[in-house]
Parts: C-alpha cells; structure tokens; sequence
C-alpha cells in the first residue's frame, strides 16, 4: 500500500493494490480494477495540458469485439465530446461547445441533428401500448406520423385539434 510517509509509522492507508491487481483508492479492500471510495464527492478527473497536437482526453470500453471511447478528440481533431465506435472509426453521438447534439453528424446545425444515409429517424414509443411515433426521412421526402394503427393527433395548448385515423378520413375540431 502507499501510505501517509510522514511518520516512520503507516498513518493512513492512501491506496491499495490488493492480490488481485485490484486499486483502491480511500478503500483498503477494492472491489474492481479501479475502486474510488470517498466521504464527500468521488471526483475522478482525466485532463490534458498538451496545447497542441494530439490533445485527446478519453476513456476507452474494449470487449472482445468492439472498442469504444468516449471524451475529447477522439475520432474527430475538432473539439467536441465524443461517443466514439473506435472499433469502426466512427464518431456515433457529439455535443459541441455551444450544447448541439449530433447524431451522424459531428457538426450539428441545431440543438439536436440526426443524420444518416438510410432513412435516419425519431422514434418515440409507449411501451404501455405500443403506439409509434415517427420523424424520418428517406430520398423522396419528410415523413411524419404513426408506425402503428393508432391515430396521429394534433394539439395545441394540451387541446386536440385534429386527428387522423388510421384507414379513415381527417377529423378537424373546431376550438
């Protein structure tokens, strides 16, 4: 264990390795490889001073098959926070600096961009009932409706407004 030297007597234990390679960090019996334990916040901080050339900041997920990464300059040489399939050298998910989401994209124009080449789409789902609600895209234009044989409903002010049924024809309300 490293300890608190400033004694010729072990004070406090600062960090362990236990026999099973195991680190503990204000923990003298870690749990996994890397075990920070903490009375107050349990901060772990990973930074570069690098100013330029690779100033990548990341943590990598390796399983058998598949590595990603997530954090900075990782696929990309622009500043951006990655979710990165390192494994396809692909960048799957980036915020910019100004909080835009990119999902294809890396360069997100809007508060949240999808983009892709086959058919890129929002999926919102009720588990409860299985209604399917759809925004995509595919090369002959937008679409926007239901997956499902439940109706699409327009609202405003929490108000339906219209509606359209599956199989039968628009039913305006008037308000």
């Amino acid at each position: 264990c490293l300890s608190d030297w400033s004694s010729d007597v072990c004070s406090s234990d600062l960090m362990t390795i236990d026999t099973s390679q195991n680190v503990g960090i204000g923990t003298t019996s870690p749990a996994q490889k890397l075990h920070v334990n903490s009375s107050g916040a349990a901060i772990v901080s990973v930074q570069s001073t690098q100013v330029a050339g690779n100033t990548n900041v990341e943590t990598r997920y390796t399983s058998t098959s598949r590595t990603w990464g997530v954090g900075q300059n990782i696929i990309q040489s622009t500043a951006v926070f990655e979710i990165a399939d390192i494994t396809a050298n692909a960048t799957r998910l980036a915020i910019d600096s100004s909080g835009k989401v990119g999902i294809g994209t890396t360069s997100p124009p809007q508060l949240l961009s999808i983009h892709g080449s086959s058919n890129p789409a929002v999926n919102v789902r009720n588990t409860g009932t299985s209604v399917d609600s759809n925004f995509y895209s595919t090369t002959s234009g937008g679409y926007l409706g239901t997956s499902s044989t439940h109706p699409f409903v327009f609202t405003t002010n929490d108000t339906e407004r219209m509606r359209i049924n599956a199989g039968a024809p628009i039913l305006c309300l008037s308000g």
